[in-house]
């Protein structure tokens, strides 16, 4: 099992365009999970404690209210910030999985994926 330091964690939520689905359906900013112990390993999360970060980011809370009801919303009405900015951009690619998580749809080798 790889563990992921909090510090790894942060690297990869910080960037906006990320090849590992399974980390973009987290956050966009690692803070949702501060508490987390030091070498915690992401992979024992709970599907409760992913609906729970989720709800606790403000971006991803926005975010996934305007996915649910199947609403974009105008540029004008995103918040500022780099972060907001990212999931206007790929808003087309969000979708609420069978978990009820906020996930973004990427293909990967012509497989679709969440």
């Amino acid at each position: 099992m790889i563990r992921v330091t909090k510090e790894s964690l942060q690297a990869i939520c910080q960037s906006t365009t990320l090849d590992h689905s399974h980390v973009e359906s987290v956050c966009l900013t690692a803070d949702v999970i501060c508490e987390v112990e030091e070498g915690t390993r992401v992979s024992s999360f709970t599907v409760e404690d992913w609906r729970k970060a989720q709800e606790e980011d403000e971006v991803i809370s926005f975010w996934k209210q305007h996915v649910q009801v199947g609403t974009r919303p105008r540029r004008r009405e995103v918040p500022d910030g780099n972060h907001h900015s990212a999931m206007f951009r790929l808003y087309n690619n969000l979708q609420i999985n069978e978990n009820g998580i906020l996930c973004r749809e990427t293909t990967i080798d012509g497989y679709s994926t969440s």
